[in-house]
């Protein structure tokens, strides 16, 4: 006989040491909230512009075309869509090496992120010399 949700032994194992100490859950998220802002300082170290703030369990940072391939070479496999990467979050340390990565594949880029400001003055500027 099989039961309609799709749970197995352990998972209720777990839900059930969840269940009788909460406390895991507001530790993970803490940490996970501790993570996020690592890497969103390491990121903008790096000059790149994480998309903030950040109410899930991921962040989206704005990156070069060829930041996925660099990330690669540090043992990252990351895809990017719409000019931004999305990295899943995690503790502290762990998001610490992934945005040290990071910093490194900036600095053989030639990308600058433009902000609202600049783009507004790059138009402004260029109907001000028509």
């Amino acid at each position: 006989v099989q039961s309609c949700y799709q749970v197995n032994n352990m998972a209720i194992m777990v839900a059930d040491l969840i269940l009788a100490n909460p406390r895991i859950i507001t530790d993970h998220v803490a940490e996970v909230k501790t993570g996020a802002e690592v890497l969103a300082r390491k990121a903008k170290e790096a000059g790149l512009k994480p998309v903030l703030p950040v109410v899930t369990n991921f962040m989206r940072i704005n990156c070069p075309d060829d930041t996925t391939g660099k990330l690669k070479r540090f043992g990252y496999a990351v895809r990017r869509l719409d000019g931004e990467i999305r990295v899943s979050l995690g503790p502290p340390d762990l998001m610490g090496r992934f945005g040290d990565a990071l910093k490194e594949t900036t600095r053989e880029s030639t990308f600058t992120p433009f902000s609202v400001d600049m783009i507004e003055y790059c138009v402004t500027r260029q109907e001000w010399e028509s």
